[in-house]
């Protein structure tokens, strides 16, 4: 049976290993997915082009520690290529960096949405800009992820975002949703249901919060419905 075939972009801290080595272990493990680094930090090596995407069912933009001026210098080049690619049929996971990578400076495969940071939205429930858990309506089930420095989605103008809204943040924000994009589909969350569990250990203020805030399942019904035609 064929596996979709998933190509995680890793580009090491902009595109952290961390973020991209969680993604692909989720994948994998749920024997549903054939996940595979691409990219500058891949081993072995898959240059990130043209050739080596347009197989693939699906380009993944992991978290990490970037901004514009680092995406200009490693991915502006590519802009054009990853459009191209969802709007002829293909799909765009982003979590964290890599959906503020969808927005309208970056790739701009995001319809009447933005990607901004939610730790400056008004009553956000956090303002650190570093490791933090949050807590979010899920499909209408409340959930806390790990997070750190997320993205909420909010309209450009006053209409609502055309999107299956998967997930909101407590003041209403949209922390996670999936788009129709020409004839692709474009997948955008805010925190991290791909943290694993040395993540939490890792920072002492949440380091107990692994017991409940570790939620692959819900990446993997979210890939899912991003998945499905």
């Amino acid at each position: 049976m064929h596996k979709p075939v998933f190509l995680v972009y890793t580009d090491h801290p902009m595109c952290s290993m961390d973020c991209a080595d969680a993604v692909c272990d989720v994948l994998n493990s749920s024997g549903l997915y054939d996940a595979r680094m691409i990219g500058p930090d891949s081993y072995p090596r898959i240059a990130f082009n043209q050739d080596n995407i347009e197989h693939a069912d699906c380009i993944v933009m992991p978290g990490g520690w970037g901004d514009s001026d680092q995406f200009d210098d490693n991915l502006y080049k590519s802009a054009n290529m990853v459009e191209d690619y969802v709007k002829n049929g293909g799909r765009y996971l982003g979590i964290c960096m890599g959906a503020y990578f969808a927005g309208r400076h970056y790739f701009d495969i995001l319809s009447n949405a933005k990607a901004v940071q939610y730790i400056k939205r008004k009553n956000s429930s956090t303002k650190r800009d570093n490791h933090d858990v949050v807590g979010l309506n899920w499909q209408g089930e409340h959930h806390d992820m790990y997070f750190h420095d997320g993205a909420a989605f909010i309209p450009v103008d006053m209409k609502e975002i055309p999107a299956n809204i998967i997930a909101y943040y407590k003041n209403g924000d949209v922390a996670a949703m999936i788009q129709k994009h020409k004839k692709g589909k474009v997948g955008v969350i805010g925190p991290h249901p791909e943290a694993q569990k040395w993540w939490f250990y890792s920072q002492t203020r949440i380091k107990d919060r692994w017991k409940d805030c570790i939620k692959h399942d819900l990446l993997l019904d979210f890939v899912n419905k991003l998945m499905v035609q």
